[in-house]
């Protein structure tokens, strides 16, 4: 909502500065998203408790009233995705078509090296929409040594709502950069 107001403000910020200036303002006022896909984080402690390794309780608003339910989900092998040593976050709940899941993100300390500043390279991930990701290799110029196009068409499949638009949410791992 916030950015909302903040948008509109703008909007009409440049409408009085094109007509003040006798120009024709063409340009259509921001809209409200009405149809979320993601939701808050459930924090743990007041919205999330894990129970094991497949079960939780979720604190959500049913009939006019907070209450816990539990939850099922599907056991992740954490040592085989290579995160089985690092700091679950707090869960999120995302809604992909008619279906809602949880999602997990998991944190790590890492230890750069002591490469100079200036013979340092990155690999830059863009999620986008028409590929599942591009990854790029940069140098401190800005100059891109390499770039891979990631796309995988099955993990997108069924990730369309009733309108039939893509989702953003695509889920996969990406090994670069050696």
């Amino acid at each position: 909502m916030k950015s909302y107001r903040s948008n509109y403000r703008n909007w009409k910020e440049e409408e009085a500065i094109a007509l003040s200036e006798g120009k024709k303002f063409t340009k259509n006022p921001p809209s409200l998203q009405l149809k979320h896909k993601e939701f808050p984080v459930f924090y743990r402690g007041n919205m999330f408790e894990r129970a094991s390794d497949t079960t939780a309780q979720i604190k959500i608003f049913h009939k006019n009233d907070w209450v816990w339910i539990n939850i099922k989900f599907k056991e992740q092998d954490l040592y085989k995705r290579g995160v089985w040593e690092w700091k679950e976050n707090n869960p999120k709940l995302v809604k992909v078509g008619k279906k809602y899941f949880l999602n997990f993100s998991y944190q790590s300390k890492v230890t750069l090296n002591k490469i100079k500043i200036n013979d340092q390279k990155i690999c830059a991930v863009d999620f986008g929409i028409n590929n599942s990701a591009v990854c790029s290799i940069i140098d401190v110029n800005g100059t891109v040594l390499a770039r891979q196009f990631v796309n995988q068409p099955k993990e997108k499949t069924g990730l369309y709502d009733d309108e039939q638009t893509p989702q953003s949410t695509t889920v996969f791992r990406v090994d670069c950069c050696t």
